[in-house]
Formats: structure tokens, sequence, C-alpha cells
């Protein structure tokens, strides 16, 4: 019977973990560019102080409230009445209200109330 060496047991040991870690690790970073659903509106604000919210309102008249992180909550406050096109990745039906779970958001630029859903 041959007699392996401890130390080239634990570095056969110690590679294949690295290799089984680096696999796992690579496998779950995967680089897509997620296509999210969009809505165009204009931003408002709704509800009385101190329990004021964002919403979208669309060409409809339907009107989203908007669930953000702290990254968006400035580009909201700077940018109220203006058009925007705001990406979400989900929707939150609650009551008669939808709330939609904000991921990106576009400002357009020189948009006229008449041209903004062409």
């Amino acid at each position: 019977m041959k007699k392996y060496n401890i130390n080239l047991q634990k570095q056969y040991f110690i590679i294949s973990i690295f290799v089984v870690g680096l696999f796992l690790l690579l496998n779950n970073c995967k680089i897509t560019d997620k296509k999210y659903p969009t809505v165009k509106g204009k931003i408002i604000v709704i509800g009385n102080e101190p329990f004021t919210k964002f919403a979208i309102i669309d060409k409809n008249k339907k009107v989203y409230i908007l669930k953000y992180n702290k990254k968006f909550k400035n580009k909201l406050l700077e940018n109220q009445e203006k058009f925007v096109k705001l990406s979400y990745k989900n929707k939150e039906a609650i009551g008669k209200n939808t709330i939609l779970i904000v991921t990106n958001i576009k400002i357009m630029e020189n948009i006229k109330e008449s041209n903004i859903y062409e």
C-alpha cells in the first residue's frame, strides 16, 4: 500500500477548496444589464407635511407612489414638477395605491407637457 505524504494531501485539499470557491464566486457574479420596466411622467409630492411622499403622474393621470433609496432623494427634491423617465424593479399594490420600487431616474430636459408622451 502506498503512503501519501500528509503535506501533499493538505495541498490537494486546499487547492480543491480554492477551485470550488472560485467557481462559486464566478458563477454568482453575472454581468448582466437588466432591463427594467419604465414609466414616463411628472414628479409630484403628495400628502401633507410631515407625511409627504414623492410620486409620479403619467399621461393617463395615474399616480404611482415612489419607493426609493437615499441616493434618489436629492434628485427627486431638486427636480420636482419636472418630467422624468424612471425604471422600477417591482410594483406593489397597497389598497388603491400602486408603489413603484425605483431603480433609475432619468430627467427629461427641455420637455413640454404636450410632447412628453410621444
